[in-house]
């Protein structure tokens, strides 16, 4: 029991707290409450990431989500479905730079930029949609729809239902229709085959023009938030997504 306790609070001493207002999402659509920590990647978890690694999008995401998965700790009562996506690949690249304890560079010609929050190109919300911002609930309220960045939860339900389809050989019924509905679910985190099916049924053929066209000028609002880039000193942008994710570790 003793030991137990004091691995606990070895653990604990080990974590590292992220700034949630550095993270791409900004920490707009977390509980007041809601806190994330970071430790350093053990050796297998490493060996693991590069023994499996492919270059391959989805393979990709899934090692970078086990990584993320096994390296917080979040405030009691929340899970690792409830991190908003969009933060994911940062998180990760926090454990990395943690872990091996150096800084993350992309270089691009003349330019040599460092991965860290002062020079990640945040999404800069204006003050129309900022007073559109629901603090209570953590999303913004605009012509009675609720916008809410989704939740890793509700991607790997997507995710999930992608394959499935695809197995089931019912892939191209849903493969031209819009997925816009998971920034709209507010905190959910999972969501069922059927609960897919019919949020895709409501969204693509039975809202009216006019929530449709409401719908799309949101998107397009809120659009920079899926803009992983950097800003270099000169003030060029790159793509986080140039990063050789396979020599990550080295």
């Amino acid at each position: 029991m003793l030991s137990n306790l004091l691995k606990g609070l070895f653990n604990r001493k080990s974590l590292t707290e992220l700034n949630l207002k550095k993270l791409p999402s900004q920490g707009l659509f977390y509980s007041d409450e809601f806190k994330i920590s970071i430790k350093k990647a053990d050796v297998d978890g490493i060996i693991y990431y590069k023994h499996n690694y492919k270059d391959d999008p989805l393979s990709v995401i899934w090692l970078i989500k086990k990584i993320v998965k096994n390296n917080i700790h979040l405030t009691k009562g929340y899970k690792f479905e409830d991190i908003s996506s969009i933060d994911i690949v940062f998180i990760f690249l926090e454990i990395v730079k943690l872990t091996t304890n150096n800084d993350i560079i992309m270089i691009h010609t003349d330019d040599v930029v460092t991965f860290d929050s002062d020079h990640f190109n945040y999404f800069n919300i204006d003050k129309d949609l900022m007073d559109k911002y629901d603090r209570d609930k953590k999303e913004f309220v605009i012509d009675d729809f609720r916008f809410k960045l989704p939740t890793i939860g509700v991607e790997g339900s997507v995710t999930k239902f992608i394959t499935e389809s695809a197995s089931l050989g019912t892939l191209s019924e849903f493969s031209d229709k819009s997925y816009d509905f998971m920034y709209f679910l507010g905190d959910r985190t999972d969501l069922s085959y059927d609960d897919i099916v019919n949020l895709i049924t409501i969204f693509n053929d039975e809202l009216g023009d006019k929530e449709m066209e409401t719908i799309s000028n949101i998107m397009e609002n809120f659009s920079p938030f899926n803009k992983y880039t950097l800003k270099s000193d000169s003030g060029r942008i790159l793509d986080v997504g140039k990063l050789d994710l396979s020599k990550i570790w080295d």
